[in-house]
């Protein structure tokens, strides 16, 4: 299990954490980062839209029973630790599983002093992560299919889209994969020329979420939660036949597929669910390339 969070000072970043809430004995120290406006692509990000985006520390816990809660503080002995939080671990194969998916969520203040917020109708968002949150003790994982913040080049907004995501994501893996507004900018190697991320071209969500990447701005991997087996990949990177990340899909398909008592349990062998995840509807400016494309993979899927 890997633990994110951003700060504006650190020394030796690390996270405390247990079997208990009382007892946080054990230590995972903190990898390091930050990135500035020279890093991003132009735009708002580059301009009136940056303010500095702190520095990014992750963890990871290792040696986790499946299926037990643990409790968890991240921070440093110098600056202080965050209130404790817990989380429960991966589940067993034949386990039920419950998992929390929304997409195109953004920010918004309370008091409406938000007015990138406004100006994009994202208000609508706190009442959406405050039911994430009262369903949340139900679920194990929640996975957020693109159009994270809608920061769209202004870095505070980042911030903001956290604070309001913490109570959820602090609880459960939170999953992710790009949008247009995270991704989008043109010259830079993605699928669409415009301008959605405000100049941050992917550098703030990458530096910020981070995933099991193949690769620097390589949004595809994939992950087994319980029974289910999960390929996330990216609508804003070319996935026609002949590119890296349409090879990356078609190998995992096919090895899920192959997979010999994949989903044992109380649901029988071989009975485990596959989700293919992204962004973009299939539908949404497809090609006749791209449709057919799409039905082959579902032929993987539903076979």
């Amino acid at each position: 299990m890997m633990v994110q969070w951003t700060s504006h000072n650190a020394s030796s970043p690390l996270v405390r954490w247990g079997a208990s809430p009382g007892r946080l004995d054990l230590e995972a120290r903190a990898e390091s980062d930050a990135y500035s406006d020279k890093d991003m692509c132009g735009g708002t990000a580059t301009s009136n839209g940056w303010v500095h985006s702190g520095t990014q520390h992750w963890a990871v816990l290792r040696g986790l029973e499946r299926g037990r809660r643990y409790y968890y503080s991240f921070g440093d002995a110098a600056w202080g630790f965050s209130a404790p939080a817990s989380f429960v671990a991966a589940p067993n194969h034949g386990d039920m599983v419950h998992v929390l998916l929304t997409a195109d969520v953004g920010q918004g203040e309370a008091d409406g002093a938000n007015v990138v917020a406004l100006n994009t109708q994202q208000m609508a968002s706190l009442n959406t992560t405050r039911l994430l949150a009262a369903d949340a003790p139900g679920y194990s994982l929640l996975i957020h299919n693109g159009d994270i913040s809608y920061a769209e080049g202004f870095s505070t907004q980042w911030d903001n889209f956290f604070t309001q995501i913490e109570p959820v994501a602090a609880r459960m893996p939170y999953m992710a994969v790009p949008g247009n507004h995270e991704r989008d900018w043109p010259g830079t190697g993605g699928r669409w020329d415009v301008e959605d991320s405000g100049g941050e071209c992917g550098v703030a969500f990458e530096r910020r979420v981070r995933m099991p990447l193949p690769g620097p701005d390589k949004w595809w991997y994939a992950f087994d939660w319980g029974p289910v087996h999960f390929l996330q990949y990216s609508t804003e990177h070319a996935f026609e036949p002949g590119s890296e990340q349409y090879d990356f899909i078609e190998h995992d398909l096919q090895t899920v597929r192959r997979r010999v008592g994949y989903g044992e349990g109380q649901y029988g062998v071989g009975s485990g669910w596959r989700f293919l995840s992204m962004h973009s509807s299939w539908e949404w400016g497809s090609t006749t390339a791209l449709s057919t494309t799409c039905r082959r993979w579902c032929a993987v899927l539903d076979g």
